[in-house]
């Protein structure tokens, strides 16, 4: 088993490293349980194929996933769709939410694939949290200035 976490952070963006580097830490620490797993956050171009998305998330089994994000975004849009993907990473992880070959369900009920993207109960959870999430994170921030 991988020690926890296993954190890789790569591809080219403008946020700074440290920055990144201290809250993929913190919600690795704050959102998900210890226990080994891996996640990969990657910095890149989305294209058209992409489409509208900011970020998105890839999960190989409950311990190794993926976290995509444009480095198109301003700062805050950033770090709001690292917490939010981090979110996603946190719901595979707790299992609300699950994958059955290309069958999703959420908290045990399964979810059609033609319910629209954003009325999905994973989309909506982690939509309602990302900025509470992020804030609780700058407030650890602030707090550390002291």
């Amino acid at each position: 088993m991988i020690s926890s976490p296993n954190l890789i952070i790569e591809g080219s963006h403008p946020y700074g490293e440290d920055k990144v580097w201290d809250l993929c830490m913190w919600l690795c620490n704050n959102l998900l349980p210890d226990i080994g797993y891996e996640i990969v956050v990657t910095f890149r171009k989305f294209n058209k194929d992409d489409g509208d998305a900011q970020g998105f998330h890839l999960t190989f089994d409950q311990d190794s996933h993926e976290v995509h994000i444009s480095n198109k975004l301003t700062y805050k849009q950033a770090m709001i769709a690292i917490t939010h993907e981090f979110i996603h990473v946190q719901q595979y992880m707790n299992g609300l939410l699950k994958e059955d070959k290309a069958d999703m369900y959420w908290r045990g009920k399964f979810i059609p694939d033609s319910t629209p993207y954003f009325d999905r109960p994973w989309e909506k959870h982690a939509r309602r949290n990302e900025n509470k999430v992020y804030k609780q994170y700058l407030r650890t921030l602030a707090r550390s200035l002291h």
